[in-house]
């Protein structure tokens, strides 16, 4: 009897700590993304890319369903948290898109300078395209899971 409540409080506690981790970087993300995009300084090709790869959407269905998946037993607890270091990767790329934003707005050279992101572009196209292989993986594995 009491190792069926330890497993139920092993579960529980997986489940919170995912859930604990995951919810603020998403929250901190979709933040940037809209700060980003509504900016009176945003970029145009950043905007186009942000609407284009569809980051928030896909990070916000990520998020409902990593909160859904029973992800506290191996492999399903691994697949989750490199999915949610990716959702990291993400929002630290963002987070330096805004601070390379408002530090070209804010200096001199910002009057006769465009802004350049092609990097940033570049790591947050990456950034996406390992999120959603890193998804896929943990859908596979649940679905494997739930086979057998």
């Amino acid at each position: 009897m009491q190792t069926v409540g330890l497993m139920y409080i092993a579960s529980t506690a997986g489940n919170l700590i995912v859930s604990s981790t995951l919810k603020p970087i998403v929250s901190s993300t979709i933040s940037l993304i809209g700060s980003l995009t509504t900016s009176s300084i945003s970029h145009e090709s950043l905007d186009v890319v942000i609407v284009e790869i569809d980051v928030a959407a896909t990070i916000k269905t990520i998020e409902a369903t990593i909160l859904t998946i029973n992800s506290h037993k191996e492999p399903l607890k691994t697949a989750s948290t490199t999915v949610i270091n990716a959702i990291q990767n993400i929002n630290d790329t963002l987070t330096k898109i805004a601070d390379v934003t408002a530090s070209h707005a804010s200096g001199y050279i910002s009057r006769w300078r465009i802004l350049n992101l092609d990097t940033e572009i570049a790591e947050l196209r990456s950034g996406m395209t390992i999120l959603n292989k890193r998804f896929a993986l943990l859908c596979n594995i649940n679905t494997m899971n739930n086979n057998t």
